[in-house]
């Protein structure tokens, strides 16, 4: 059944957006994600999966499993009781950790890495994190980067995996919104 709702989700199409070819993130009702899981295109993102998640996605046709955990949380067996690179390869998926956890980590060199191998896989990928926080970050800069898309915009897109809200948009009672300091985008 799990199996099957997926398959459905993965061949419906979604509605574009006008500046990207890229439909905007949907959450999915589907079971064994930590946090949030969204889908656009063949695309799935957002938290955790559980080994089960795994194997249905591979099933449903996603191709690659891209994590930003780090390697300390991917040895921390008490919060993934599973090694998810063997289990990964168990249901036929390609596994890939680009990590997330230092600001420093946040490059350019690991966004274009992730833009190979989203093209490589031609979108068919499950990109997570523990909630989906990451994942957001990451698709948000990709959207901007690689895709054209406004900040503005992309921001959106991040919202509906789950950017979250800053700390200031509390203390000030006021939405934000992300704009560049200075005209250099590149």
């Amino acid at each position: 059944m799990k199996t099957s709702l997926l398959l459905l989700l993965l061949s419906l199409p979604l509605v574009a957006t006008a500046e990207s070819s890229l439909s905007m993130p949907v959450a999915v009702p589907l079971q064994g994600y930590e946090g949030i899981i969204t889908q656009t295109d063949n695309t799935l993102i957002g938290g955790q999966p559980s080994a089960a998640a795994l194997k249905a996605a591979a099933a449903a046709g996603i191709k690659a499993v891209i994590s930003l955990r780090t390697d300390r949380e991917h040895a921390d067996h008490d919060t993934v009781p599973f090694d998810e690179k063997a289990v990964s390869a168990e249901a036929g998926l390609d596994f890939y950790q680009l990590p997330l956890g230092s600001d420093d980590s946040y490059t350019p060199e690991l966004l274009a890495t992730f833009n190979r191998l989203y093209d490589q896989y031609n979108g068919q990928v499950l990109l997570h994190c523990r909630s989906g926080r990451r994942t957001s970050y990451l698709w948000t800069a990709w959207l901007v980067r690689y895709k054209g898309m406004s900040l503005a915009e992309a921001q959106i897109h991040g919202e509906a995996i789950n950017l979250g809200n800053s700390p200031l948009e509390g203390l000030l009672n006021a939405d934000l919104e992300l704009a560049y300091k200075n005209s250099n985008t590149n």
